[in-house]
């Protein structure tokens, strides 16, 4: 029975998700740590992980895409501190460049919100419609393989 599937199914896609992931987010935390102070990268670390566990709970119990954001959106923004801790790390150890940890930081920053503007107003209403005609495609698929039966 399909029911009886469905808890075990979410726990499922939901530690899938943890692992697809968890490397990604490690190895950056591993760089940032070496580029710019094992401190902070552990404090993301420490959000990251709080964040992932949230959603997982959060998956299990209601997967409404409003409230999975309470614990995406953490996850995401200890992963882009992770990767603007290792831009601060280089611009400011790259001999060309030396910039003071001010001016690194600034600049980092600035490159980190101009991705997540990026992220939030282009790229995530481009991949919502193209998941939404990749939907419609394939339930016509369904539609016309069941009208040939």
């Amino acid at each position: 029975d399909a029911k009886n599937l469905e808890p075990f199914i979410r726990a499922l896609r939901a530690q899938q998700n943890q692992v697809e992931q968890a490397w990604a987010f490690f190895l950056v935390q591993w760089l940032c740590a070496f580029a710019l102070d094992p401190n902070f990268a552990g404090a993301c670390g420490v959000v990251w992980v709080l964040a992932r566990m949230a959603y997982g709970y959060i998956y299990r119990v209601n997967p409404s895409r409003n409230k999975l954001m309470w614990a995406t959106v953490p996850a995401y923004l200890a992963l882009t501190l992770c990767c603007g801790g290792i831009l601060v790390g280089c611009l400011m150890s790259w001999p060309p460049l030396k910039l003071s940890r001010g001016v690194a930081i600034a600049v980092a920053s600035s490159f980190c919100v101009l991705f997540g503007i990026y992220g939030w107003f282009v790229y995530r209403p481009w991949f919502g419609s193209f998941v939404l005609a990749e939907k419609k495609r394939q339930e016509g698929q369904l539609m016309s393989s069941s009208e040939g039966d």
